[in-house]
């Protein structure tokens, strides 16, 4: 092309530069249209549900500050581990001191003193802290001196489970804020593995008490258990909106990227035809003008036109032959 550019006029090559100026311009709005493509993939829907998974509480002390189990304290940790497929991150926090009960007959015995904020990120995984500590008041003493003493095979215990999720986010050129809390009913079987040794069975929550089964305490500890923070859930305008606006700018970006990249690549093409053409021409021209010895030649300057001076010996000579006919 740099060859063909020498040796073409200097017309044909306004349309060369025309070419690749347009092919340049058009690869790049093409860029930016596969640019928002990607990123449309990549944020469609705008939200997308949060899963937790509520995992196997462990026993993490248990002592008696008072004799006979008066003063009986056990202390239990639960581990959540929740997953964000989003591609921002969001915080989980528990949202109120959930109340522990014991017994057939859901006797306080504490709450869940800790629930420490957590930031899921981007695309990864979280875990949720709850410490809860139990102490069997005089309701639930009995059934809590029968499992200490071996009298039970196991003793319901249930808990109110209580988070919320915070989403403040920018997802391109929208603001997506919304806060949900969600709210389980949980519960468990706790056995006595030796003595003074409590041993918490499989977890199972539900929405509401009349709807929770406890599973055995010495059954397998699966825990199908899971905690979703759905789009429909959290009930912000702030989802629905930035859904919209996501939708309608990716959309503009896509089609002027791909529309006017098309375009440009178009004029690009037309103008390399019509450098092509006027090249062509102009090369045919001269090999016309060479084959019929058109072509002058180089006309001489007419400093090249002057006679130039004789040579000094050549006036010598002459000056001899005219001393010679004097003396004659």
């Amino acid at each position: 092309m740099g060859a063909l550019g020498k040796s073409a006029p200097s017309g044909a090559k306004r349309w060369l530069c025309c070419s690749v100026v347009s092919s340049l311009l058009g690869c790049l709005l093409i860029v930016i249209g596969i640019w928002g493509t990607v990123l449309n993939r990549r944020f469609t829907p705008v939200y997308r549900p949060i899963r937790c998974q509520v995992g196997m509480p462990e026993v993490k002390r248990m002592w008696s500050d008072r004799p006979l189990m008066q003063g009986l304290h056990i202390q239990l940790v639960s581990l959540t581990v929740c997953a964000n497929p989003n591609p921002y991150s969001v915080k989980i926090r528990g949202t109120k001191s959930g109340g522990l009960y014991m017994g057939s007959q859901m006797s306080p015995v504490g709450n869940i003193t800790r629930i420490p904020e957590a930031t899921l990120p981007a695309d990864g995984q979280g875990t949720i802290e709850a410490d809860m500590l139990i102490s069997p008041t005089k309701e639930a003493l009995g059934s809590a001196a029968a499992m200490a003493l071996g009298l039970t095979h196991h003793v319901p215990l249930y808990l109110e489970n209580n988070l919320a999720i915070d989403v403040d986010a920018k997802v391109l050129f929208a603001h997506v804020k919304a806060k949900r809390s969600i709210n389980k009913d949980c519960g468990l079987n706790l056995k006595m593995s030796g003595f003074l040794h409590p041993v918490p069975g499989p977890m199972t929550c539900a929405d509401t008490w009349d709807q929770l089964v406890l599973l055995h305490a010495d059954a397998e500890r699966v825990n199908p258990n899971e905690l979703v923070f759905s789009a429909d859930r959290l009930g912000s305008d702030d989802v629905d909106e930035a859904e919209e606006l996501k939708t309608e700018s990716l959309a503009a970006m896509m089609g002027v990227g791909f529309g006017l990249g098309i375009v440009f690549f178009i004029a690009g093409g037309l103008c390399l035809l019509r450098y092509h053409r006027l090249f062509r021409r102009a090369r045919a021209a001269d090999e016309v003008c060479a084959a019929d010895g058109v072509l002058e030649a180089p006309v001489k300057s007419p400093e090249s036109a002057i006679i130039a001076p004789a040579p000094a010996e050549a006036w010598d000579a002459q000056d001899g032959e005219a001393a010679a006919k004097v003396e004659a």
